[in-house]
């Protein structure tokens, strides 16, 4: 089945489950290290230049910057609040879906309400329903996880991902696919039918 590779998701979304203290206690440690390194090789250098050298913490420093920037871009164009922008950011890049398309299709779906249910029982930021979540997370407890922005992220991108490459690339089917189920896409287009609903153009407009 073309699914098979995606079954095991379970596993792999702990990691994202962790206290934003760690994994800014992470980033301190990672800037302390390079700017040691930086450090050792100016002075290596330095006798022999005649100007500034970039170092490594010089660039770390030049990413961070960028880094919140970029959150701070996305928070108020949203209104949210920076940990969401940073989480969805960082989600969106590690599956391999465009970020603009991240935000948009969570603000489609949940209006970045991680609490949302709609009328037909799909949950959270991303809106998946309760079989889609159990699929790609076997053994998953939807009164705990499905609520949790991290799980219902990485879930819900890991899907649209999904249906991207089911697709080959054509993200317009994979939005209908996501909005509409993949069973009704694929049957549309037997018949010669565009699924197209509305749906795909609200997010890629």
């Amino acid at each position: 089945r073309w699914c098979t590779k995606y079954e095991r998701v379970g596993p792999w979304v702990a990691p994202w489950n962790r206290s934003r203290r760690g994994a800014w206690l992470s980033i301190v440690a990672a800037v302390g290290c390079l700017a040691l390194l930086g450090g050792l090789a100016s002075s290596m250098r330095g006798a022999h230049s005649s100007g500034p050298i970039a170092t490594v913490s010089d660039e770390y420093a030049r990413y961070l910057t960028e880094r919140q920037r970029e959150i701070r871009t996305y928070a108020m164009r949203y209104g949210i609040t920076p940990d969401l922008a940073a989480l969805i950011i960082d989600i969106s890049r590690s599956v391999g879906v465009d970020t603009d398309i991240a935000f948009r299709l969570i603000e489609v779906e949940s209006g970045f309400n991680p609490y949302a249910r709609s009328p037909m029982g799909a949950l959270g930021l991303t809106q998946l329903m309760p079989a889609t979540a159990r699929w790609l997370y076997p053994g998953i407890d939807l009164n705990r996880h499905i609520f949790d922005p991290e799980i219902n992220v990485r879930l819900g991108l890991e899907y649209l991902k999904l249906l991207i490459d089911q697709y080959n690339g054509d993200l317009r089917l994979a939005l209908l696919a996501y909005n509409r189920g993949p069973g009704t896409v694929n049957r549309l287009l037997v018949q010669g039918i565009d699924p197209e609903n509305g749906y795909a153009l609200a997010i890629l407009e």
